[in-house]
C-alpha cells in the first residue's frame, strides 16, 4: 500500500486523533472484523442493518494497529488503542483517504461505466494489460464508494495502470466517484434501462453516466460506444475532450465489422485486424473492442493483443455453461436489466441445438415505476424469439409470463412459480437431454439456486 501517516489521515478526513503517534504509518486498512490481521487499521462502518463499532474491542485484541470510528466508543478502549481517530462519517473518510492515495499514485487510471458490460470490459482489459503492465483491478463488482475505496487501499507505488469499475444507482454518484478516481481514460459501454428507481429513464441514466467524462483529466481520453444513440452525441457535447468511438458506425475511430459466431466465441475485425474472443454473446464483441481500444491507447502492440484476447474468460455467472443430466444451463444470473436480458435471450437463440430452449427468469430489480412494463416487454421478446418454454420465479417476474402470453407464447408452455425449488420441479416435467436453459435475473434474486437445486435433485 502507498504510505499514509496517522497525521495525514487526521488532516484529510478532518478527524480528531484521540490516541497514537501522528507519525505512525498505516500499512493496510480493513472494514471486516472477521478478516482483521495484526497490523491492520480498522475502519468501523455503520450501515442500515449493522454497526461495526461493536467490534472495535475485538479487532484491537486481534492486533489492529488503529481505529477510525464515528464518535467516541469507550474512553478506556480509545486510550489503550495504538491509534484512534474519530471522524464524522467513516464512509466519507474512506473516500477522502482513497482520493489522497490516488493522487499519490503514478498509475494511469482507466475508469469504466455503463448500464451493461462494466465488469466484463474491466476483466477483459485487465487480462489484456497483464503482465505487460503492473495492474491494479477492482475485484468482482466493487464499483461504489466502499468498493472503490477498498480497491484503492491496495494501491502500490509500483502499479502502472489501475482498471476501475464505476457504478451508480443514484444521481450524483458517478460525479463523486469520478472525483475520487480522476481518470486518465474513461470508458462508457452503453446507456440502457438500469437503476431506473432513482435515475427515472434512459435520459437520466445518460446524464448520470456522462459525469465520468467531466472528471477525466485534461488531455485524457474518453472511449465510447459509437453505436449507442445517446453516447454518439458526446463529441459535440464535450468539444474540449478527446473522444474516440468504438462501433460499427462508419465514423468510428475503432471500427468493428465482419462479426461471426464460431463455436462458443466470436471472430470480428477491428480497424482491419482480425480478432477472436472465446466467449458467448455478440454484445461481448463490443466489450472486447472497448478493452482493445484502451490497450492500444496505452501503447500495447496489436499482435500481442490478438493473442491475449484468445485467453480471456467471462466473470462468474455471466453466460457460464453448466451441463448436468444432458441438459445445458446458461448461468447469467449475476445481474439483469431489460437490455442485458434481451442480449442473453439472443445468446440462447443463436446456440445451435436440436433440443428445446427454455428461459428461467427472476425479477429485474431497481426499475422503479416502469418495472411491470419492462418485465412484460422482456416477456414479449422471449415470445418473439420463439423460445419453447418459460418459467418465471417470484411476483414481479410473473409479469414476464404475462408479456410472453400476450405475444402468443402457448399458455401450457409458461410456468409461474414462487421459489427455485418449484422452478426445478416445473422444468423437470419437460426437459430432456439436449435441451438448453437460460437462467437470468438481478443479483438479489439469486437465481443460480435453480441450477444448484436441479443438480442436487439428481443426487437425492
Amino acid at each position: 500500500m502507498i504510505n499514509i501517516s496517522v497525521r495525514e489521515i487526521g488532516e484529510i478526513t478532518k478527524g480528531k486523533i484521540v490516541s497514537g503517534e501522528p507519525g505512525n504509518l498505516v500499512n493496510h486498512f480493513s472494514t471486516d472484523s472477521r478478516k482483521i490481521l495484526s497490523g491492520d487499521f480498522f475502519i468501523a462502518i455503520k450501515g442500515k442493518n449493522f454497526d461495526a463499532h461493536v467490534y472495535i474491542e475485538e479487532v484491537l485484541k486481534k492486533g489492529a494497529s488503529g481505529i477510525i470510528a464515528e464518535g467516541r466508543v469507550n474512553p478506556e478502549v480509545e486510550k489503550n488503542a495504538p491509534n484512534y481517530i474519530v471522524v464524522k462519517n467513516s464512509i466519507t473518510a474512506m473516500a477522502e483517504i482513497s482520493r489522497f492515495l490516488r493522487l499519490r499514485s503514478k498509475a494511469r487510471f482507466v475508469c469504466i461505466t455503463g448500464t451493461n458490460g462494466k465488469t466484463t470490459t474491466k476483466d477483459i482489459l485487465g487480462a489484456l494489460l497483464s503482465p505487460s503492465f503492473k495492474v491494479l483491478k477492482s475485484p468482482e463488482s466493487f464499483n461504489n464508494v466502499i468498493g472503490i475505496s477498498l480497491t484503492l487501499f491496495g494501491l502500490e507505488a509500483e502499479d502502472e495502470v489501475a482498471v476501475m469499475e464505476v457504478g451508480t444507482n443514484h444521481p450524483g454518484e458517478i460525479k463523486e466517484l469520478g472525483n475520487i478516481l480522476n481518470p486518465d481514460i474513461a470508458v462508457i459501454t452503453n446507456i440502457g434501462d438500469g437503476h431506473l428507481e432513482f435515475l427515472k429513464d434512459r435520459n437520466g441514466v445518460f446524464c448520470e453516466k456522462i459525469d465520468l467524462i467531466r472528471e477525466v483529466k485534461p488531455g485524457g481520453i474518453v472511449i465510447l460506444n459509437g453505436d449507442d444513440p445517446y453516447l454518439s452525441q458526446c463529441r459535440a457535447m464535450f468539444p474540449e475532450k478527446i473522444i474516440k468511438f468504438v462501433g460499427t458506425n462508419k465514423d468510428a475511430d475503432y471500427k468493428i465489422n465482419s462479426i461471426n459466431m464460431i463455436d462458443d466465441g466470436y471472430e470480428f475485425m477491428m480497424n482491419g485486424v482480425n480478432f477472436f474472443i472465446p466467449v458467448l454473446g455478440e454484445h461481448n464483441v463490443y466489450n472486447a473492442a472497448a478493452g482493445l481500444a484502451v490497450a492500444i491507447e496505452l501503447g500495447m502492440p496489436i499482435n500481442l493483443l490478438k493473442q491475449k484476447l484468445l485467453e480471456v474468460s467471462l466473470p462468474n455467472m455471466r453466460l457460464a455453461k453448466v451441463t448436468h443430466g444432458g441438459v445445458t444451463f446458461i448461468n447469467d444470473a449475476y445481474n439483469a436489466n431489460p437490455v442485458s436480458f434481451e442480449s442473453a435471450i439472443n445468446v440462447l437463440k443463436t446456440i445451435p441445438s436440436n433440443g428445446k430452449k427454455c428461459v428461467v427468469a427472476g425479477a429485474m430489480l431497481e426499475l422503479g415505476e416502469r418495472s411491470r412494463e419492462l418485465h412484460e416487454k422482456v416477456g414479449g421478446y422471449i415470445a418473439d424469439k420463439g423460445i419453447d418454454y418459460l418459467v418465471t420465479v417470484g411476483d414481479m417476474a410473473s409479469y414476464i409470463s404475462k408479456g410472453a402470453l400476450a405475444r402468443g407464447m402457448k399458455k401450457e408452455n409458461i410456468f409461474i412459480v414462487k421459489t427455485s425449488e418449484e422452478a426445478v420441479l416445473a422444468i423437470k416435467n419437460f426437459l430432456i437431454q439436449g435441451d438448453i436453459v437460460l437462467v437470468k435475473a438481478s443479483r438479489g434474486s439469486k437465481m443460480e439456486e435453480v441450477i444448484k437445486c436441479f443438480i442436487t435433485s439428481f443426487t437425492r
